[in-house]
């Protein structure tokens, strides 16, 4: 009676595994994006390069992009991320680390495609800054 039981929690277990995997792609990888914001010169776009790693529903991982805002002691900037996956749905928080002068947080929230090949959404970093973002998989 014993194994029958440890029988039925192993597939329950197995099934809500899968559920999980299947609500929620696997988007671990290396990723090419950009983000977009309004300036007085227009609409500018900064690419940056995404690396992420995926457990259940954590995620983390760290951005590579151009400098285009920071001081001029480096020509890139880093960042590391952390957020969470809820089915098709991303939010990410981005913490600069101190390179070219820039420690800030910047929020992301974003629309993973049913393939799992595209994330669109919008960033925010203040009420005066934000605006929308992609990434595709590499």
């Amino acid at each position: 009676m014993r194994s029958l039981a440890a029988a039925i929690l192993w597939v329950v277990a197995a099934q809500a595994a899968l559920a999980q995997a299947v609500s929620e792609p696997d988007l671990s990888g290396v990723w090419d994006g950009k983000y977009s914001y309004m300036a007085s010169a227009g609409r500018q776009e900064v690419p940056f390069l995404l690396q992420l790693s995926v457990l259940r529903a954590s995620v983390s991982g760290r951005i590579t992009e151009p400098n285009t805002f920071g001081d001029r002691s480096s020509d890139k900037l880093f960042a590391s991320v952390v957020g969470i996956v809820e089915g098709r749905r991303l939010r990410l928080v981005k913490t600069y680390d101190g390179t070219a002068g820039q420690r800030h947080s910047v929020y992301y929230e974003g629309t993973v495609d049913p393939g799992a090949m595209t994330i669109t959404g919008n960033w925010v970093m203040s009420e005066r800054w934000g605006g929308t973002f992609e990434a595709k998989r590499r």
